[in-house]
């Protein structure tokens, strides 16, 4: 989420804290990592490992847990790095600030804080001072000056005032008298420190044991009534509704602002602590949270041995359940704004009010209270809702509170709901998500299908929702019932008369149901006798009244409807009775207010709240306000708002409704689509001669719409779609004329690099072909060599899916491998490993592989990278087998994770220049995961892939992580990690010792048979010398010792090997093993054929065990060289 550089600031400002000992202060520190402060060692030298940390008004216990080093050390200040770790004994809200990254440039200006006493105020308090960075202290402090570091500021954060990223800590100063600046300790130490202890970052939070509220206190109350409340439907569609935990089927949730994979809200409240939840009209929002509520409720009620879980599945929190609309018509203080909105929701099923007391503090110990912030998109007053925007906002931006918050919300206009993210930012990711609902996939529907059923017919239940799902199917709705709550309308319907069929479109789904309401429902079909009877006695007039009453139900609903939507006006009694004084004729003494209130309520549509009435859900009243607006529809006034902001729930049942008053739709859809504008004789209302049209559209489809905005074409598409999506069916004689529009706007759409258009196009195509008949037009978008690579691709894409179509797949397979690289090869490549053939598939794979692989363009191989990491399972064939041009190809032979082995193939190629091996490193450790049950190779002492700067010193660590990296492939694939780890072997790009680092590394991780071979390929290189030969056996004893002294005792025996690798083998046979160095060390001095120098130094060796292995290999080589040389001067002289 990205920060303003003010709030980052802030933010590490108020990340300081004190650190304070029987009394003392000590210094200061700063929350480095979640429940973590770091300070510096030297202020809790000589200190008990319990300390006590103050911060904003909270004393905290805290434990030293790390100290670095342990000990101060010989020198005037304490040994670097001069950093303790001191863990919060308790769970608490709190800032954390951004650290940066260990190589970034220190920028020349910072502001240090710290408490001290050297402040105006009494006492102890939060002092900042500009410092500027002189440059290098020692080896490893940074020297600052311009200011004076006073006595207890050590440990406190230094930060950089424009980004607000900490980049040192405190040490301490030079002269505590004068302004003469001081050290700071540089983040880099403070990365190293994690890094060599990273079981601080993944120890859990202190285990909090939840308390249950005792029966009869007040959040005892609170939750029973909850309970019972929420446990229902949120909206009343039948007579006999089912309890929400019986049909509930859980949805997922994926982040705004990244590419995620989907996760149920429970796993978003332990990521995030306040979530904001978006979603479309009917999408589930509401459901959600009763579940939420319900789900929390039913665990703190329950007696203690009624579940094994130690918490709710939301985390350690009560939920409460809060109207966005109620909320925002209080102006008292929070708790008391909580009280009545809770104590209104909950009604009668209170005893009393909720006291505002109970949201004071937190509901249990341990426990953090969750209010579910439902429907802000409800408050349609634009003034309120800004105001509860910031009052969330600023609740949202506090530390140290009992409150988290879960909002829900249709997107609104003008991102006013960029509000409540502003400024909340601690540098960790995980104080605010935003998220998209999503809507119910096939196998979610079929379980709603067979829960709902199940309640409401459990006899039937099977062939109910057998027969739902082949109906749903039949009628081409799924994109419709995808959506909850229009699945629960059409099980509804369905229920009715299986034998009929279900209404193509969302208006008409609603128009059954709401008919079904007012008119034809059980309850309601004695409405129309009992109001003849109860307006009998006030004569004939009356009960004909009683009859345009009952007719005009929905009338009035409608009008109550519009006035909410359009000026905010909450709907009332008092509303109703004025619009049929104005509508009719009212006879005298008739009790209106009474007969509409029982009336209105009666039909499910409006539901009673102690302070008015409300809809009991928002879309029904966006259906039934539609009715008024199809009486006055203005097309040029509906495109103009659709233009604007895109079409709405209400726009779309406006245009529906307006259609089924036997309206045109195409001169308006013509004008959508940015055809031609309407003339005299095309006038919505009213046809004209369709061929006439054709030729038209025909003419228009030669102009070249390249020069066309992206922009506009997708809102034109994009407004057609929603139009086709909601049910409009397309008359048949302009459907081609239509799709034609459509097809010159998909040819205007010329960038798709991104996931968000991505899916917006699949969205589009599908709907074109489900539910506008567009089969021929997805099949000539694909053929069109003028529309971009990546839309021709998904129109095919979208045929083979729905229609199983070979045609498409044989384009897939032209723009793939036949043709000229384009711009779409490598995704058409992906599309074929996703939906074509097995033999596609593994084709597909292997050539992304070979790519990956091979390719000399960074852009190409990184591409093709991710897109080869986004199949699952990946599979490649062995990179031996001969490669033909195109599908034709023998079939591969798939091994495991192409991935892995692509990436890896990459890293390891000698050719290759270092950049480009860490740009590979990084690729593989970003996309491809590590087992969960496997050891993971990249220790934290060696992950060091943030510092991919490919410098001379770069290359051990290149070295590293590339045998990190085949550590993991070797889990998979080991043939392929072998065939790395012989190129990393023969790598001349390392160093010996590089190499060596390597092999420790595969060993450290278990893989010791690759470190063997690693190193015995070291050791049996005659390039390499002698003494680097040894070396690599010596690591090689570290866990094969046999093995190791076995080839050692070899070379020294060995009268044909060379003198130096006998020598240098002798000597480190001496370090390693004393027994098998000595009966070497015989061996030699007795053997006659070696050298009479080397048998005297063996025999020394021998004499002399105490002999050390540096000084037995000098002596072994100044032997020889000795005697060698007398030897060749004595020869001379004999000639």
């Amino acid at each position: 989420m990205a920060v303003r550089s003010g709030v980052a600031l802030e933010m590490g400002r108020r990340s300081t804290v004190q650190v304070w000992s029987g009394g003392a202060h000590l210094g200061s520190g700063f929350f480095a990592a979640a429940g973590l402060v770091l300070t510096c060692a030297h202020v809790v030298w000589r200190q008990p490992d319990r300390v006590s940390l103050r911060w904003e008004g909270h004393e905290l216990p805290g434990e030293v847990v790390v100290r670095a080093p342990a000990e101060f050390g010989g020198g005037a200040f304490y040994g670097f790095p001069d950093l303790a770790v001191i863990r919060v004994g308790t769970a608490i809200d709190h800032p954390v600030p951004w650290l940066a990254a260990p190589t970034a440039k220190v920028p020349r200006r910072l502001i240090g804080y710290g408490f001290t006493t050297a402040t105006p105020d009494p006492g102890i308090g939060l002092e900042g001072v500009e410092l500027w960075v002189g440059g290098r202290s020692g080896a490893r402090y940074l020297n600052v000056t311009n200011a004076e570091i006073h006595r207890g500021m050590s440990g406190g954060p230094v930060l950089d005032p424009v980004t607000g990223q900490v980049y040192g800590v405190v040490k301490g100063s030079r002269d505590y008298a004068t302004p003469r600046g001081g050290w700071l300790i540089r983040t880099a130490a403070v990365q190293d420190l994690f890094d060599e202890h990273p079981e601080l970052l993944r120890t859990a939070a202190p285990p909090v044991s939840l308390l249950r509220p005792d029966p009869g206190t007040p959040l005892h109350h609170l939750l029973a009534a909850q309970h019972r409340v929420v446990d229902r439907l949120p909206y009343g569609l039948d007579d006999r509704p089912p309890p929400l935990s019986s049909v509930y089927v859980r949805q997922h949730t994926r982040r705004t602002d990244e590419d995620t994979d989907p996760a149920p809200v429970t796993d978003v409240l332990h990521r995030n602590r306040n979530v904001l939840v978006l979603g479309g009209p009917g999408s589930g929002k509401s459901t959600l949270v009763q579940h939420l509520a319900v789900d929390t409720a039913a665990w703190w009620l329950a007696a203690e041995t009624d579940t094994d879980r130690p918490a709710p599945k939301a985390g350690p929190v009560v939920a409460v359940r809060l109207s966005a609309a109620g909320l925002a018509r209080t102006r008292a203080p929070f708790p008391v704004a909580v009280s009545r909105a809770v104590t209104n929701d909950l009604g009668m099923h209170l005893d009393s009010a909720v006291p505002p007391a109970v949201f004071e503090s937190p509901p249990a110990p341990g426990a953090s209270w969750l209010y579910l912030i439902d429907g802000v998109d409800e408050v349609l007053d634009a003034a309120e809702r800004s105001r509860l925007l910031a009052v969330l906002h600023d609740r949202l931006a506090e530390f140290a509170t009992e409150a988290r918050f879960l909002i829900t919300s249709r997107v609104l206009p003008d991102g006013e709901l960029d509000a409540l993210a502003d400024g909340v930012a601690t540098g960790a990711a995980d104080r605010y998500g935003e998220y998209l609902l999503d809507p119910f996939d096939r196998s979610g529907l079929a379980a709603f299908a067979r829960h709902w059923f199940t309640w409401r017919a459990p006899e039937r239940a099977p062939e109910l929702s057998a027969g739902f799902l082949a109906e749903v199917r039949r009628a081409r709705l799924f994109s419709l019932v995808q959506v909850p709550l229009l699945a629960t309308i059409a099980a509804i319907v369905y229920e009715r008369d299986p034998a009929a069929s279900l209404p193509a479109d969302r208006t008409s789904l609603y128009r059954e149901t709401v008919q079904a309401l007012l008119y034809t429902r059980r309850v309601r079909l004695g409405t129309r006798d009992e109001l003849r009877r109860a307006l009998g006695p006030f004569g004939p007039a009356a009960e004909s009244f009683a009859d345009w009453l009952f007719d005009h139900t929905e009338a009035c609903l409608e009008h109550l409807a519009h006035g909410w939507l359009t000026r905010a006006q909450a709907p009332t009694i008092e509303g109703a009775v004025a619009w049929v004084w104005a509508a009719t004729e009212v006879p005298a003494g008739v009790p209106l207010a009474g007969l509409l209130r029982e009336l209105l309520l009666g039909s499910g549509l409006l539901v009673a709240q102690r302070d008015g009435l409300a809809f009991s859900h928002q879309s029904f009243a966006e259906y039934l306000a539609a009715g008024h607006t199809a009486r006055h529809f203005d097309p040029s006034v509906w495109l103009a708002d659709i233009g604007a902001l895109g079409p709405s729930s209400g726009d779309l049942f406006g245009l529906a409704r307006w259609v089924e008053m036997g309206n045109d739709p195409v001169p308006l859809l013509r004008r959508l689509l940015g055809g031609r504008a309407g003339t005299a004789d095309d006038q919505p209302g009213q046809r004209r001669d369709s061929r006439a049209r054709r030729i038209a559209a025909g003419l228009l489809d030669v102009v070249d719409a390249r020069g066309g905005s992206t922009v506009g074409a997708w809102d034109a598409v994009g407004n057609f779609c929603a139009v086709l999506r909601d049910g409009i069916r397309l008359p048949d004689d302009d459907r081609r004329e239509l799709l034609e529009l459509v097809r010159r706007n998909l040819r205007r759409i010329r960038r798709l690099d991104d996931e968000l258009s991505l899916s917006r196009l699949r969205d589009v195509l599908r709907v074109l072909l489900v539910r506008g008949d567009g089969a021929w037009c997805l099949a000539a978008v694909m053929r069109d060599p003028r529309t971009s690579e990546i839309t021709r691709i998904e129109a095919a894409r979208t045929l083979v899916q729905h229609r199983d179509s070979e045609p498409a797949r044989e384009l897939l397979r032209d723009l793939a491998y036949r043709r000229r690289a384009g711009e779409g090869r490598l995704w058409a490549m992906r599309t074929l490993a996703a939906v074509g053939t097995e033999r596609d598939r593994r084709y597909a794979v292997f050539r992304l592989g070979q790519i990956v692989a091979g390719a000399d363009s960074g852009a190409t191989w990184m591409r093709a990278a991710v897109l080869l990491a986004e199949l699952e399972p990946p599979v490649i064939e062995d990179p031996g087998v001969a490669v033909r041009a195109g599908p034709g190809a023998p079939e591969p032979a798939a091994a495991p994770r192409a991935l892995e082995v692509a990436v890896l193939s990459r890293v390891t190629e000698p050719s290759r220049e270092l950049h480009e091996r860490v740009e590979a490193l990084d690729l593989f450790g970003a996309l491809v995961p590590h087992p969960a049950d496997e050891p993971d190779p990249r220790s934290p002492l060696i992950d060091l892939s943030r510092r991919t700067q490919p410098d001379h010193a770069a290359a051990r660590l290149v070295a590293l992580r590339a045998a990190s990296a085949i550590a993991q492939v070797h889990h998979t694939a080991p043939a392929d990690a072998r065939r790395a780890l012989l190129a990393l072997a023969g790598d001349a790009t390392y160093t010996v010792l590089e190499r060596i680092y390597a092999a420790r590394l595969l060993a450290s991780v278990g893989v010791e048979r690759l470190a063997a071979e690693l190193l015995l390929r070291l050791a049996y290189d005659a390039r390499l010398p002698g003494v680097q030969r040894v070396e690599a056996l010596w690591h090689l004893g570290r866990f094969w010792p046999q093995q190791a002294t076995d080839r050692l005792v070899g070379w020294v025996t060995d009268d044909g090997a060379d003198p130096a690798l006998r020598a240098d083998a002798l000597a480190m046979l001496t370090s390693m093993d004393g027994d098998a160095a000595g009966a070497a060390a015989a061996t030699l001095a007795g053997d006659a054929t070696v050298r009479w120098g080397f048998r005297a130094g063996a025999a020394r060796l021998l004499a002399d065990p105490a002999v050390a292995q540096p000084r037995a290999a000098r002596i072994l080589r100044a032997l020889d060289e000795r005697i060698g040389t007398q030897r060749r001067h004595r020869d001379e002289g004999t000639r």
